[in-house]
């Protein structure tokens, strides 16, 4: 059973080998290659880096309400009312057709 898959890894990796040296590559293609690579990962920073300014931007907000909250309660004042809910749509003329 050993040598079969010893065999069956042979020609595996021959056939690979074969498919690579048969495509060759020049240095200005890999360096492309890794030009455009290191592009993506900067670009993917940048997302990311903006979408932790963002995070920390609303986490600040929830911060800064709940103290003013706790602030509120502390001075024994009461809180900022909150504001009037909207008014319902008008209801839509009633159409009857006799």
């Amino acid at each position: 059973m050993v040598p079969i898959a010893v065999i069956a890894l042979a020609l595996a990796s021959g056939a690979v080998h074969a498919q690579t040296s048969s495509t060759p590559s020049t240095s200005g293609d890999v360096g492309d290659q890794f030009k455009e690579g290191a592009q993506s990962i900067g670009q993917g920073a940048e997302r990311i880096g903006e979408g932790i300014k963002q995070g920390a931007i609303q986490a600040w907000d929830a911060v800064k309400a709940g103290a003013n909250a706790a602030g509120e309660k502390l001075n024994g004042s009461a809180p900022a009312a909150p504001p009037p809910p909207p008014a319902p749509p008008p209801a839509p003329p009633s159409s009857s057709q006799n």
